[in-house]
């Protein structure tokens, strides 16, 4: 998956030592029907898949949609934003999920207690930040590797414990299965030559319910699903390229003038994407050059009353036309430009730190309070 990510189907980050070889499973429908019928499912069943609706998430629901089907079973593809997806799997209400999620460092232990560990499986217990809660995946013996790995001194008993872990959880069925690891691009570029680095980033994967809700027929069921998903694997790798390929050619400013000038155009760059914050902007400029040059675009004395004058209709000789004392309508909206600049920077001035010092006396003496009850 150039530019993307790379096949990864252990719940563990490339290139670790600890991590074993993928499982290498294949797609075999006719055994897949076979243990569904096993399982008491004859004619399959129906379920969802819930995912993000962006690629390449959306895109790999849909070929495991088709993939399911050729085994018998319908399932329905729910797209939502991530706060829908993801809310529903850290509330245990769903039945598929493509997704994609991330340890917090890149080591054997911490990737295994993200998507494999589980202290505790009831619903009151609320571990959304472990992978295995949200998947009702539950193993004492898994929980206990993982335990001894995490203290265990000796580097060679350690690396069998990751790997007794490794084993245990594909035995298991575990109900998260990766598909890639995720990278960043630091660059791409067709006159780029040289290996470059990718830095590991996050996996795409995807979960099914667990073998506390489902039982022995769950358990078959996500055989199915995933013999079908790690067959297809590969097929996903295009849908990756086409959807998320990045083109990012690093170019060092050659002085601090280069930088302001690139700056400079990014700005611009972000505000011509922007018409609404463009239209705010010249409006303000113009407000500032008005206001600046007011001498100058006036074309009468802004404060001479002409009652001779009162009340003119717009003309040559007033652009604007005159108010009930005669004075020139278009001279006092120049001159009152001054006005309008001078009260919003009055305003700033007093409200910024005043807003800032209501903002920050609770915390400040919210801190105080609990400093003075700890003494």
């Amino acid at each position: 998956m150039p530019y993307y990510g790379k096949l990864n189907q252990q719940p563990m980050q490339l290139s670790l030592e600890a991590r074993l070889p993928d499982p290498g499973y294949h797609m075999d429908v006719p055994k897949a029907k076979k243990l569904l019928a096993e399982a008491g499912y004859p004619e399959g069943f129906s379920t969802t898949i819930r995912t993000l609706s962006e690629p390449p998430f959306i895109d790999i629901a849909a070929r495991l949609q088709a993939t399911l089907a050729e085994g018998g079973i319908k399932a329905s593809i729910v797209t939502g934003t991530g706060n829908q997806v993801y809310g529903a799997m850290r509330a245990r209400n769903f039945e598929i999920i493509v997704a994609r999620g991330a340890e917090r460092y890149p080591h054997p232990y911490f990737s295994l207690r993200t998507f494999a560990y589980n202290p505790n499986n009831s619903d009151d217990a609320g571990l959304p930040n472990f992978q295995g809660w949200r998947a009702s995946f539950f193993n004492p013996q898994l929980n206990s590797l993982i335990d001894q790995a995490g203290v265990e001194r000796d580097g060679v008993q350690r690396l069998n414990l990751y790997h007794q872990a490794q084993e245990l959880y594909d035995q298991q069925i575990g109900p998260i299965l990766m598909i890639s690891q995720m990278t960043d691009t630091v660059v791409s570029a067709a006159d780029v030559k040289g290996s470059l680095a990718m830095m590991p980033r996050r996996r795409v994967t995807w979960a099914s319910t667990s073998n506390a809700e489902c039982g022995r027929s769950c358990l078959w069921t996500r055989w199915v699903i995933l013999n079908s998903t790690r067959e297809h694997a590969n097929d996903c790798q295009h849908v990756f390229y086409r959807s998320n390929a990045k083109r990012q050619v690093d170019r060092t400013p050659g002085s601090s003038f280069d930088a302001l000038c690139k700056s400079g155009l990014k700005v611009l760059h972000h505000l011509l994407r922007n018409p609404m914050t463009l239209a705010g902007l010249l409006v303000a400029m113009l407000l500032v050059v008005v206001a600046a040059f007011a001498p100058w675009i006036a074309t009468h004395d802004p404060v001479a009353q002409n009652l001779a004058n009162a009340l003119q209709a717009p003309g040559a000789a007033h652009w604007f036309g005159t108010d009930e004392y005669g004075r020139d309508i278009f001279s006092r909206l120049v001159y009152g430009s001054r006005i309008t600049l001078y009260i919003i920077t009055l305003v700033t001035v007093i409200v910024g730190p005043i807003g800032l010092f209501i903002g920050t006396s609770p915390a400040i003496t919210a801190a105080s309070w609990t400093r003075s009850s700890c003494a």
